[in-house]
């Protein structure tokens, strides 16, 4: 992310390495986060089922009308992400 972006915007972004919490990390720290890991999961699972976790918004146009995709994108009227089906 750049961070002229993050000024400019107001913005924090906050991140971490997931990969540690799942023996990607230097060390294989997986069986001392793993219920935490599971349940975190497990949590997420159910918001998204549950539908308090809304699926992305996304706008769908056919490969056809792919300089209108372009277009919605350019001219910054695109909400979420911008799909060209095939």
């Amino acid at each position: 992310m750049p961070a002229n972006l993050l000024l400019v915007k107001n913005l924090a972004l906050i991140g971490f390495n997931y990969g540690y919490y799942i023996g990607w990390g230097l060390t294989d720290e997986r069986r001392r986060f793993a219920p935490r890991v599971q349940a975190m999961v497990g949590e997420i699972m159910q918001a998204a089922a549950s539908g308090r976790l809304a699926p992305p918004v996304l706008q769908h146009f056919p490969l056809s009308d792919w300089l209108n995709a372009v277009d919605t994108t350019m001219s910054r009227r695109a909400i979420g992400k911008v799909m060209l089906d095939i």
